[in-house]
């Protein structure tokens, strides 16, 4: 078994993340392939040189996340997510639980909607702290209790979402609980399990060296 995966990931194809300099929709595509450990260009399109890069070239959305591979442009953040995921082994063995994974993801993007608009589009910092102050106050508390009750299903919430397996759908997890960590250091109070996962997949030997990377940017 072991045997067939050097194969297959040895015969993983060359990767070229299109997206800009920013975590947001980006984010989970860059961890999946951090945490298998496959090589990938990743283009950092700045703001002034977006329109020239969509005028050359096929974007399917005429946006981005694009990921192109092997004469492919596959776009949308969460199909290249879970291509990869079901590409790197990091998906479920069965429909029930790719399902399960899915609904999962689909809570994060929830909060997404919610909060990646204030943060990224609000230009008044003034209104901005303000939206924050009350999604953070009345809104996110509700998503992060859904969320723990996932982990604890499985080995008492002392490893992953289903279990000793790291899948596509806990890095999603991790990103949107850094993501509210970054903007409120005390988003985890109350949620002891969250605040142990978030220290167990921010310590995956292949994501550290990122993540301190990423880190010191921020």
């Amino acid at each position: 078994e072991s045997l067939s995966k050097i194969k297959i990931f040895n015969m993983v194809p060359k990767y070229t993340l299109h997206y800009f300099d920013m975590r947001a929709r980006g984010e989970l595509i860059r961890l999946i392939l951090h945490y298998k450990g496959v090589e990938f260009v990743d283009n950092k399109i700045p703001f002034e040189k977006w329109d020239e890069f969509k005028k050359s070239h096929d974007l399917p959305f005429n946006q981005l996340p694009v990921l192109e591979f092997e004469g492919h442009a596959l776009a949308q953040s969460y199909a290249i997510a879970r291509y990869l995921a079901n590409e790197l082994d990091m998906s479920g063995e069965t429909n029930f639980e790719k399902a399960y994974l899915d609904q999962i993801v689909g809570g994060v993007e929830d909060v997404y909607v919610r909060l990646l608009p204030t943060i990224f589009l609000e230009r008044d910092e003034k209104i901005k702290e303000e939206k924050l102050d009350k999604f953070f106050t009345h809104n996110y508390c509700a998503w992060l209790d859904s969320f723990q009750k996932f982990l604890v299903k499985r080995e008492n919430g002392q490893k992953f979402l289903l279990g000793s397996k790291v899948t596509w759908a806990d890095l999603a997890l991790f990103e949107i609980i850094d993501l509210g960590l970054l903007y409120r250091n005390n988003s985890l109070l109350g949620f002891p399990l969250l605040e142990g996962y978030h220290y167990r997949v921010s310590s995956l030997p292949t994501l550290t060296g990122y993540l301190e990377e990423r880190n010191r940017k921020e």
